[in-house]
């Protein structure tokens, strides 16, 4: 059976999305969810900022969101960030479901919560392994004057008794 002409499918190719891979993956995604999953409440949105069709469904009063992407897709950090940005604030959650597509509808669906830190960035990377560097020596100087000091702390509290 041909899915063509699903109504879902036609009101995807009306939301705006310029990318046709990505209306299509979003419409697996929504047969799966509705079909597979059996979930209640799937709808589907166009995150303009992002050219992306997103799925929302509404669970037990909360809403979980999720993003389908093709397989052979960058996901990058500041990516991530950007769905945190224009698609999880403005639907009042801080986390995600990524729907990692390929084309013979094979998926893997991964959580992504609130909190990633984007990578330190060469120059801070070197910043910071000279300040730990540094921190190695102190602390390597330390142990070395421990045993004179807990020594001269032992005589002193003998010479004062």
């Amino acid at each position: 059976m041909s899915h063509l002409g699903h109504p879902a499918l036609q009101d995807m190719l009306q939301l705006g999305c310029s990318k046709e891979i990505t209306v299509l993956q979003a419409f697996q995604t929504y047969l799966e969810l509705c079909e597979y999953y059996v979930l209640k409440d799937v709808e589907y949105h166009l995150s303009k900022e992002m050219d992306l069709i997103y799925l929302t469904v509404r669970e037990n009063d909360e809403t979980e969101v999720y993003i389908p992407i093709y397989v052979k897709e960058a996901i990058k950090p500041e990516w991530i960030m950007s769905v945190q940005r224009y698609i999880c604030l403005k639907r009042n959650t801080k986390k995600f479901n990524l729907v990692i597509r390929d084309s013979d509808t094979t998926h893997v669906i991964f959580r992504v919560t609130d909190g990633l830190v984007p990578p330190l960035s060469p120059e801070q990377v070197k910043v910071k392994k000279k300040e730990e560097e540094e921190k190695e020596v102190v602390m390597t100087e330390l142990k070395k004057c421990v045993p004179d000091l807990y020594k001269r702390i032992l005589d002193e509290k003998n010479d004062s008794s």
